[in-house]
């Protein structure tokens, strides 16, 4: 049967969803391999999985979900145990299944035969089958309406039925099988017993028996009540279903609602609520114009009263557009765990993860280009950083390396931290390979502190690993991993302890998509600096700067602060009206670099407002440091500046610059 791309979508994504999490739960349970609970909610799962692909008809999908599914089944009876081998296998079932959504929703045809897993996974259960298999008295118990009745008129939504096998030779059968009756009879109504629990009968008639409970827990909490100590085997199986009753209209505000959006369809959204900023914007430069011409004061009033009503209602509609495009970085971090597994195996290393700050929650887009430089910093922390069991056994340390990711809203940035326990970065060693790759000379790297030095990782090509290997070498990573960050208008920071580990923070906007920002000019040409750029904004006086190595500075609370001017960095000398010496009083932002303060200078501030990021077209010759553009109250453009990316190429020109002339 075909289906439509919609439909083919849908099912791509529910599905995905599932076996995300179906590898999630498999390196959970790989933990703690004795989880009942967790083989229980596997089963389920894989079982959801099955269905889905049954019903749409994917036969060769299917079939595999029902061999894994099978697994689990003699996992839930104690048949099997979970191993390594074993696990490594569901895995290669969880990457088939990938491969197979990734097929389907690309041509929409279950394609794929999947022959080889099947007969590993058969081989599994055949050698398990091929064991005496328990016996179970599993009596099929008669229904009373009048029972059901009762039931449903008690609030109770499930009814299973509890056959439960208790070990032949055990004594007291019926004091244990009562045990089980009492667990159960605690959490809801027991309709039916196969045998009488009230007046005791002989102790025999107790080795297997059956109870049938309506109740409100799942399946698998009356699992876990009837699961004691004697009791050889349990199954719980649903009987009937309660019809659903029709819920009030107030039941149905309480219940939360979820719908699947195209991420397309909210980026147009979005794109309209930016079209309204843009005219806001320009609805509230004529509002002062207005109240300066002669125009009664009830109109003028009535117009203002407009204009606030208009930026609140825009401000709601622009913050529920945001809540739409933010997910939480938990979609990105659940990949990790796997990644990690497989590396430190590789690596013959042993490694503890600790996540948290998960549900902090970033721009979707945000998300996706993280991905790449999240997986390449924990790859150098595994590779570089964390030592093998013998070396972290030799230095004291725990045989298992530490790797702490970290997450957590700062203002209009969010923070991730990655952290290790590892050996930590040779300051040296970076040296070193700098003044080989003639990056600097020793003149002027003994100058440097260690954040400086540590700057160098992010050249290109630059790698101290002596050999090359899958994981390192190559001396590609680092600043690509960077420029990725760098594209999405954040900073990313190194710091390292010799024998005590390395952290790599990263700072990125919450959104790509609207910002606040500050609007100057310069030149007469404008610009915007998005706020989560500047550490303050000042007005100084020519008779406040003074010159430190023929570079112009201002002592700022004790601290002197560098001045470039916007004019030179971007080469419009030539557009000033007025020479600047002329001037007495100057316009400052300060922004941050490298870690330091640099103040640049500016003709005007013009206002704070929210903008709308527009890409500068492929077709325009891109200048470092302008990200993007922004189209203005008034109509005009203003150009978004990086501030780190500018002065960056700045310094680069100059010292060009410098190499010529020597």
């Amino acid at each position: 049967m075909e289906y439509s791309d919609k439909i083919i979508k849908t099912f791509y994504d529910e599905c995905g969803e599932l076996v995300d999490n179906l590898e999630k739960q498999l390196l959970l349970l790989e933990k703690t391999p004795e989880n009942q609970e967790l083989i229980n909610e596997i089963f389920r799962l894989v079982h959801s999985i099955k269905s889905e692909a049954g019903l749409m008809g994917f036969n060769n999908f299917a079939s595999l979900a029902h061999k894994l599914e099978d697994v689990f089944q003699f996992l839930r009876d104690n048949k099997l145990k979970l191993n390594k081998s074993l696990l490594d296998l569901c895995l290669k079932v969880i990457d088939r299944f990938r491969r197979i959504l990734n097929v389907l929703n690309d041509t929409g045809k279950d394609e794929i035969k999947n022959n080889d897993l099947i007969k590993k996974l058969e081989k599994i259960t055949s050698k398990k089958s091929k064991k005496k298999e328990l016996s179970i008295k599993e009596e099929k118990l008669k229904i009373k309406t009048e029972n059901i009745k009762l039931a449903k008129k008690e609030g109770y939504k499930n009814l299973f039925q509890v056959n439960i096998k208790l070990f032949d030779n055990i004594a007291l059968k019926y004091a244990r099988a009562f045990l089980i009756y009492n667990n159960i009879s605690s959490v809801g109504k027991i309709l039916k017993t196969s045998v009488d629990f009230i007046n005791q009968q002989k102790d025999d008639l107790y080795v297997n028996f059956t109870l049938l409970v309506a109740t409100n827990k799942s399946e698998n909490e009356i699992y876990k009540l009837a699961d004691v100590s004697e009791v050889e085997r349990v199954s719980v199986k649903p009987v009937y279903k309660f019809k659903k009753e029709t819920k009030s209209a107030s039941d149905e505000l309480l219940k939360s609602q979820s719908i699947r959006v195209d991420v397309e369809k909210v980026d147009h959204l979005m794109s309209s609520v930016g079209e309204l900023i843009v005219n806001y914007n320009r609805f509230e430069k004529i509002v002062p114009y207005i109240s300066s011409n002669q125009i009664s004061k009830e109109i003028v009033t009535e117009f203002e009263d407009i204009a606030i009503q208009f930026k609140r209602i825009i401000n709601s509609l622009q913050d529920d557009v945001m809540k739409i495009r933010m997910v939480p970085l938990k979609t990105l971090f659940d990949k990790i765990p796997r990644f990690i597994r497989e590396l430190s195996q590789q690596l013959n290393k042993e490694i503890v993860l600790t996540i948290s700050g998960e549900y902090t929650e970033v721009d979707k887009t945000v998300i996706d280009e993280l991905r790449e430089p999240l997986i390449h910093i924990i790859r150098n922390a595994i590779g570089h950083g964390i030592e093998t069991p013998e070396e972290r056994k030799k230095k004291g340390k725990n045989k298992k390396g530490k790797i702490t990711i970290n997450s957590y809203q700062s203002g209009n940035n969010i923070i991730i931290e990655i952290k290790d326990d590892g050996k930590g970065i040779d300051i040296e060693n970076i040296k070193k390979r700098a003044i080989k790759m003639k990056l600097i000379s020793e003149e002027e790297i003994s100058m440097m502190n260690e954040s400086e030095v540590l700057n160098f990782i992010f050249a290109p090509g630059f790698s101290t690993s002596k050999k090359i290997t899958d994981v390192s070498g190559r001396g590609v990573g680092m600043d690509v991993v960077k420029k990725n960050i760098e594209r999405l208008q954040g900073q990313i920071k190194i710091y390292s302890q010799k024998d005590v580990g390395t952290s790599v923070i990263i700072a990125i906007p919450l959104t790509l998509a609207v910002v606040e920002a500050l609007i100057i000019n310069t030149a007469g040409i404008n610009f915007a600096i998005p706020l989560y750029f500047i550490e303050e904004a000042l007005r100084i006086y020519k008779d406040e700067i003074i010159f430190v190595d023929e570079y112009e500075v201002i002592n700022l609370r004790e601290s002197l602060l560098p001045l470039l001017n916007l004019k030179e960095i971007l080469g419009l000398d030539n557009f000033c009206e007025i020479s600047q010496k002329k001037k007495e009083k100057y316009f400052v932002v300060v922004v941050s670099y490298n870690e330091k303060k640099v103040g640049i200078v500016v003709d005007k501030f013009i206002s704070q407002q929210d903008i709308v990021i527009k890409p500068i077209s492929e077709f325009i010759n891109k200048i470092e440091g302008i990200s993007g553009i922004t189209i203005l109250g008034d109509g005009s453009v203003a150009y978004i500046l990086d501030p780190s990316k500018l002065i960056e190429h700045y310094i680069a020109q100059k010292e060009n610059l410098l190499k010529e002339l020597r």
